[in-house]
């Protein structure tokens, strides 16, 4: 599954460092798969996760971190085919 994203408005003071996204399986409690992400020429952003099981429901969230912490987490919802 790729997730793509745009990147956040950064503030020159307090710039946003990294990504932390987050996927696990909708009826799943506690099994959060984490993935690496990296940036396209045209400043939005993808990650890649492998290993997902076909036609099923996943959970998606994605946060910012800068030097105070993360960001409250956007969450939405993404099936596999």
């Amino acid at each position: 599954m790729e997730i793509h994203w745009q990147a956040s408005i950064s503030n020159p003071i307090s710039p946003v460092l990294e990504y932390l996204v987050m996927v696990k399986e909708k009826d799943e409690s506690n099994w959060w798969k984490n993935c690496t992400r990296f940036q396209t020429k045209d400043s939005s952003l993808v990650c890649v996760v492998n290993e997902l099981r076909s036609g099923t429901v996943y959970i998606v969230q994605i946060a910012a971190r800068n030097v105070v912490g993360y960001s409250p987490f956007t969450k939405t919802e993404a099936q596999t085919k």
